[in-house]
């Protein structure tokens, strides 16, 4: 996205919430600066943990197999 507002935050937070509520982790990827000040502003980094906001999908993407092999299923 190249742009976000106040629904739009408020929107992901409710979408992160649900998704941590069924024991999935949330991870963002490739933020535009717009959004990525906006998001920050809103504390999303602290909402989905440092770690899960990441630069580009490959960095996302290595995330995603860290936090599969680190999960009990």
């Amino acid at each position: 996205m190249t742009a976000i507002d106040g629904t739009g935050v408020q929107a992901l937070e409710e979408v992160i919430g649900r998704a941590q509520e069924s024991g999935r982790e949330v991870v963002l990827c490739g933020m535009r600066e717009q959004p990525e000040r906006i998001l920050a502003k809103a504390g999303i980094e602290k909402l989905v943990g440092a770690g899960n906001v990441c630069v580009n999908v490959s960095s996302a993407m290595s995330r995603a197999r860290v936090i599969l092999a680190t999960k009990k299923i």
